[in-house]
């Protein structure tokens, strides 16, 4: 496109473009007003704006893979995936923005300002309209990682966020708290695979006790889970609780509120191994959760090649 140049005034404006009307030599001065920059993308591309001022939501809407360096903006208070079917991905944000994905079904990457991450800066993640996230990539454009990661689940329709990861799109290992609140059902991680990796040097923590809606966590890197005051569903790692693990690994995992089911694996759970009670030091505490399911296993021959048995007493609620 040609230069454009788009200033605003004292009420709320919205700027749209796409691919065609949008390009690297755009200047946009928001007003007084919170102001949003729309951009819908029908072919990939990557766009960094001469000047962006003053234009407090970044919204793009992508049917294929699309990114908006925000290194020259200033303002910026949220961005936002919105029905997006492709990646959407914001980079260098020059300011602490919280996260929307607003109905997108996609991948989604935030990266902040090395400065802007801390060990004591959080992540706003609000996950609304029935999106499906695969993986959310947030963290500093450097590498560095959030420690804490709020994420809010709103609206009517169920959201998932499968994956989270750093904004290098490798596995989390700084990260220690993520908090849950809202009022919609939400799936983080799918089957046994945890949606968030390990961090070996501290015990993590998932805070969901004060959520409303239906929970499905695959929370195998977590030793601290609470969930809310829906029924809720934990599906657990291979030796998270089973005689594989070590006293050492101490679990608190409490269903919170509401009918809450804890779904094993492929758990070795015989000879006392159910949550270390073996073991003289053991700590573990496992509460709230009225149903307990299992995963058949079989060895190759097919013959059974996992015990099941357990003594259900170990589990408080049951």
């Amino acid at each position: 496109s040609t230069t454009d140049v788009a200033t605003g005034d004292a009420n709320d404006n919205t700027i749209t473009g796409n691919q065609v009307t949008f390009d690297n030599t755009d200047s946009i001065t928001g007003g007084e007003g919170t102001d949003t920059l729309a951009i819908t993308n029908t072919a990939a591309g990557t766009y960094v704006p001469s000047l962006l001022s003053g234009v407090e939501n970044i919204q793009m809407t992508s049917f294929a893979g699309s990114s908006i360096n925000l290194v020259v903006a200033t303002g910026v208070e949220k961005v936002i995936s919105l029905n997006s079917t492709a990646a959407d991905t914001f980079s260098n944000v020059q300011s602490l923005a919280s996260v929307e994905v607003d109905g997108s079904s996609n991948a989604t990457t935030v990266s902040y300002a090395d400065a802007l991450v801390t060990a004591t800066t959080e992540a706003a993640v609000e996950i609304k309209g029935g999106a499906t996230v695969s993986v959310l990539n947030i963290g500093a454009a450097g590498g560095d990682e959030f420690t804490v990661v709020n994420i809010t689940s709103s609206g009517t329709a169920a959201n998932t966020i499968t994956l989270l990861e750093d904004a290098a799109s490798a596995a989390v290992g700084d990260l220690v708290t993520v908090n849950v609140t809202g009022s919609a059902d939400l799936t983080l991680g799918t089957g046994v695979t945890a949606f968030a990796g390990n961090n070996s040097a501290a015990d993590m923590t998932l805070n969901a006790a004060d959520a409303t809606g239906d929970l499905t966590v695959s929370g195998g890197s977590f030793e601290n889970i609470t969930l809310g005051s829906g029924n809720d569903t934990l599906k657990l790692a291979a030796t998270q609780v089973s005689a594989a693990s070590a006293a050492t690994d101490q679990v608190v995992l409490d269903g919170g509120e509401g009918a809450n089911t804890l779904a094993f694996g492929a758990q070795d759970l015989s000879a006392s191994g159910l949550a270390n009670t073996s073991a003289t030091t053991d700590n573990d505490s496992i509460t709230n959760f009225q149903t307990l399911t299992f995963a058949a296993t079989k060895a190759a021959d097919g013959t059974a090649d996992t015990a099941r048995g357990i003594d259900a007493d170990a589990i408080s609620g049951v």
